[in-house]
């Protein structure tokens, strides 16, 4: 395929699951993607700017549509990178961003080294340009085989969801914990960034919650789900990514590794 786009019904039905919008499915690494959508879309705006709805140490979520606003203002446009989420995580186009990059590998070795790029109808709009006179000028190749996109999606999409169910215990957990000092986790509503993650995210709140302990944990005996990470205001903190059971494990058997 080169580096060039494929266009399909799955296309369509990922650009419907965002919002308003068209989407393309390029052979390049997340990276790459980012580079080719900013050259695309930089000659009409200031600049362009890459956020992921989920952020940072200690774990938050960005209020999307006002920072979309906001970029607009200045003549920047707002593009979220779903890399980890999948269109059916956060509808970008429908909170105000302008543009998307997602990377595929994550669905299914057939879809390594490939990534969803789109725009939303809005921007096209307000730009008067068409998605394929946006991208007429790149080198188009054979049209990827995207057979069972949807399905891959779905079904990570379902992962996710899992993820995040097991998140959402491990920090209601960890809330009640006594030598647990503090938990950030987009899901809990007493988060700094609850309201913005409500809006946002779609069928769950992320697989990552981080948390400070009173004393120090046995670094050795921690678990492969379980970081040690340090935030600018926060110091050291804990970072458990909720992949699987492993860190249900984890926190049941929290009070051995003090």
């Amino acid at each position: 395929m080169g580096n060039g786009f494929a266009k399909s019904d799955a296309c369509t039905a990922v650009a419907k699951r965002l919002g308003h919008g068209r989407v393309f499915v390029i052979r390049q690494d997340v990276a790459s993607a980012s580079a080719t959508l900013e050259r695309l879309v930089s000659p009409l705006v200031r600049d362009l700017r890459f956020v992921s709805p989920l952020y940072g140490t200690p774990i938050r979520c960005r209020d999307l549509k006002g920072e979309a606003e906001r970029a607009r203002q200045g003549g920047v446009a707002l593009a979220a990178d779903l890399s980890g989420l999948t269109s059916l995580g956060c509808f970008a186009f429908v909170r105000g961003c302008d543009a998307m990059v997602e990377d595929l590998s994550p669905l299914g070795p057939r879809f390594g080294g490939l990534c969803a790029i789109g725009v939303s109808k809005a921007f096209l709009a307000r730009h008067r340009i068409d998605a394929d006179a946006l991208v007429a000028g790149l080198p188009l190749a054979a049209e990827v085989d995207l057979a069972g996109l949807e399905d891959a999606v779905l079904a990570f999409d379902e992962k996710r969801r899992r993820s995040s169910d097991v998140a959402q215990v491990v920090a209601t957990y960890l809330l009640c914990h006594p030598r647990v000092r503090r938990v950030w986790y987009p899901g809990i509503k007493g988060d700094d960034s609850f309201a913005a993650a409500s809006n946002v995210l779609q069928g769950g709140f992320g697989p990552v919650v981080d948390f400070e302990a009173e004393g120090e944990l046995a670094s050795a005996a921690l678990p492969t789900c379980v970081q040690l990470v340090s935030g600018a205001a926060t110091g050291t903190i804990v970072r458990v990514t909720c992949i699987d059971t492993e860190a249900l494990a984890f926190v049941a058997d929290l009070e051995r590794l003090f």
